[in-house]
């Protein structure tokens, strides 16, 4: 697969806001990774017996890097099971150490997965993909998944899991989190309303809530409310 800087970063370079809570990639073509040397940090995934992708489809895009370079038209996918971001080239799949990754900006696509390191100082290899974004706020979704025997959540790794009992199966979960751009406040929504009570304008915030019949535990809904507060606490229209 072809590795490729094309005049599309340029046009990206507007619509990438603050993806990063402290500052913007440099998009400068001095930052261009070479495809030899983009290909050479990638390695075969690990072999294991279970995975769960956060995208039905694999995904086309541009990854940064957290030394600040930048790879465009890479194809990828990530394994929210293994915690391993996945890299089709030539249709054979690679492996990318999340840490290493600052941002991918996913093509005709107003979703960005975000590496939480960056945005709260957490040691963690898991990637943050952002479902909205404001002027000032921005709602990230983190994709959990947990391997299930029975009713009962295990605590053994996948390989051992599905060597000695194949009556398992792949449980996902949703995590919601709230970046204030002005303070660089992250934190996580429990989806109960009493936690907005807590919030600037908690009891409108609530009212619209109980009013639309919103369902916190809805991502779409979750999205309105963040919509809401931000228009309450920012005057944002």
């Amino acid at each position: 697969m072809m590795i490729r800087c094309c005049l599309f970063l340029m046009a990206i370079a507007g619509i990438f806001p603050d993806a990063r809570a402290q500052h913007q990639p440099n998009l400068d073509s001095q930052n261009v990774i070479a495809p030899a040397e983009f290909l050479r940090i990638l390695v075969p995934p690990a072999e294991v017996e279970g995975r769960a992708n956060l995208f039905t489809d694999w995904q086309q895009g541009v990854v940064f890097l957290s030394q600040g370079r930048f790879a465009s038209g890479i194809t990828f996918n990530y394994d929210v099971l293994n915690h391993a971001l996945l890299v089709l080239v030539d249709e054979k799949e690679f492996s990318l150490n999340p840490v290493a990754v600052d941002s991918i900006l996913i093509t005709n696509s107003s979703q960005v997965l975000i590496n939480p390191i960056i945005l709260d100082g957490v040691g963690s290899d898991l990637l943050l993909l952002r479902v909205y974004e404001g002027l000032h706020l921005s709602l990230f979704r983190e994709s959990l998944a947990k391997v299930m025997d029975g009713d009962n959540n295990t605590t053994s790794t996948t390989e051992l899991v599905y060597a000695h009992n194949s009556d398992i199966q792949i449980d996902q979960e949703q995590m919601y989190f709230l970046l204030n751009k002005a303070t660089n406040e992250f934190r996580e929504l429990q989806g109960k309303k009493k936690e907005l009570k807590k919030w600037e304008h908690g009891d409108q915030v609530v009212a619209f809530v109980k009013n639309q019949n919103l369902d916190l535990k809805n991502e779409a809904d979750l999205i309105q409310v963040v919509q809401y507060y931000e228009q309450l606490t920012f005057g944002v229209h």
